[in-house]
């Protein structure tokens, strides 16, 4: 099965551009170290630490996607 990760974007204004995309490398690649290609990361633009609440569209898209993989077997 997928794991589905739905994260809130994260940008430390105390760093650069290039050290923020690396620190967001690190954090995607410590996800889909715990399941080597089953896991698919979605980062919520415009969201703070609660995901749900702040893009919802996000999360029922997630999911959407694993009820339909489940279905199609």
């Amino acid at each position: 099965i997928e794991v589905k990760v739905v994260v809130a974007a994260r940008f430390e204004p105390r760093l650069d551009a290039a050290a923020n995309a690396r620190i967001e490398a690190a954090r995607r690649a410590g996800y889909e170290a715990a399941s080597p290609s089953r896991v698919r990361v979605t980062t919520a633009v415009g969201s703070g630490h609660l995901v749900q609440l702040g893009r919802p569209d996000l999360v029922v898209a997630a999911v959407r996607r694993l009820i339909d993989a489940a279905r199609a077997g």
